[in-house]
């Protein structure tokens, strides 16, 4: 479906990662440009998660992560809207936010190649805290 026709109504969209396959693009920065001018057609906010596709399963990940983070994080800033949403410190493409009373929480669960173990335990470990955290805060 587009996002050109989405319902009237629909308040946000939420993707879920992975904006391309790894094995067809090889993580080449047109990809992340046109990924954000095809969510910058839509109609709501659209919120953006990195997948396994988006940079670690690349060739050179640090390159994907840069595209990644120039053209998609934060990708919300670029519609007009309402939501109060909080950012994790030094994780900046983790996202909270409280709508009609439902607590929306996005998390970069990192899948596929694990590049760096002990930094995958860190970032797991933190990703922990920060849900806690969030649901503490939102008293839920």
């Amino acid at each position: 479906r587009s996002l050109t026709s989405l319902p009237s109504g629909t308040d946000f969209v939420v993707h879920l990662g992975d904006v391309h396959s790894v094995a067809e693009t090889e993580c080449n920065e047109d990809v992340y440009q046109q990924a954000s001018t095809i969510f910058k057609e839509s109609r709501a906010p659209v919120f953006v998660l990195p997948g396994n596709n988006d940079w670690n399963d690349c060739r050179d990940p640090k390159t994907a992560w840069k595209n990644w983070n120039t053209y998609l994080n934060r990708f919300e800033e670029n519609f007009r809207h309402n939501f109060k949403v909080d950012r994790q410190l030094g994780r900046s493409e983790n996202f909270a936010f409280l709508h009609q009373g439902v607590l929306f929480i996005g998390l970069h669960l990192v899948d596929g190649t694990v590049v760096n173990q002990a930094d995958a335990t860190i970032r797991h470990a933190q990703d922990v805290a920060w849900t806690e955290q969030k649901l503490h805060a939102y008293g839920v």
